[in-house]
């Protein structure tokens, strides 16, 4: 049985108990979000992936690359074929999906770590394109502040990032339309190395992907895999609109569904 629909995404699954609106699927335009070069006809599957340059996007902000571009290649073709062949998941290949670096380091506290990626994101936006406007976070918003989501798998990247660079591929819409709780409940089904997807992975893709992920209205991303430890929020995102980049907590029911937002799904070499 697919889990995934044509357009690469998850398909709810029979016996889910929380909210998902469908609508994503009456109006189209609510998967279009996405901008590509004006050479790419439709769908990243035309899309080069220039993996040096690409790789290049993340020394110019200061992360250290310990991975040849030849090496990621190899991993992300040979993850893409594991995909192809699974017919359950082969799918999510018919959306946007974009392959990934994590450089190694070591995650302490995830707050920190979580700051320091968006704000690298958000300064790297900014550089691009001076109209954007970083807003600050705050330390004492996020150190100690913020824990792995239930059922969300993440700590196999938090586990694999300290012992080497991580690949991946990041699939941005998958869940688009998933409450919070809808996104945490459907993982139930999905393969062990399947994750929700999360700010490490999420402003990666932002800084070597600006081309793609850049939304010509607001956009925000829902980083599923954590949350605050505050009661009052139950996830995160980071987001920009009228010109400013921003990240913060939100809160109100889990089972708000938003089509406006991206939340989506994570593979793991």
């Amino acid at each position: 049985m697919q889990l995934f629909d044509k357009y690469g995404r998850r398909i709810p699954p029979q016996d889910l108990k929380s909210a998902v609106s469908n609508s994503v699927i009456e109006h189209p335009e609510y998967r279009n979000h996405f901008l590509f070069r004006s050479s790419v006809k439709s769908g990243w599957s035309q899309y080069k992936p220039y993996y040096q340059e690409r790789l290049a996007h993340l020394l110019e902000v200061g992360f250290s690359v310990d991975i040849l571009p030849d090496v990621v290649e190899d991993r992300v073709n040979s993850l893409l074929s594991t995909i192809k062949l699974d017919k359950k998941i082969k799918n999510l290949l018919k959306g946007v999906y974009l392959w990934f670096v994590i450089p190694q380091m070591d995650i302490a506290d995830l707050g920190e770590a979580t700051k320091k990626f968006i704000k690298v994101a958000a300064a790297s936006y900014c550089r691009r394109d001076p109209s954007y406007r970083q807003s600050e976070i705050e330390p004492s918003n996020l150190a100690g502040q913020v824990e792995i989501t239930l059922n969300s798998r993440y700590g196999q990247l938090i586990e694999k990032v300290s012992n080497g660079p991580v690949v991946g591929i990041y699939f941005p819409g998958s869940l688009q339309g998933y409450s919070e709780n809808a996104r945490q409940e459907q993982m139930e089904s999905l393969p062990e190395n399947c994750i929700l997807s999360g700010p490490l992975e999420m402003a990666i893709s932002s800084i070597m992907f600006p081309d793609v992920l850049e939304k010509s209205f607001s956009a925000n991303f829902h980083c599923s895999a954590i949350r605050s430890k505050d009661p009052r929020y139950f996830s995160v995102k980071f987001w920009y609109f009228d010109d400013i980049f921003k990240f913060d907590f939100y809160g109100g029911d889990g089972n708000l569904t938003d089509l406006g937002s991206e939340c989506g799904l994570t593979l793991l070499w």
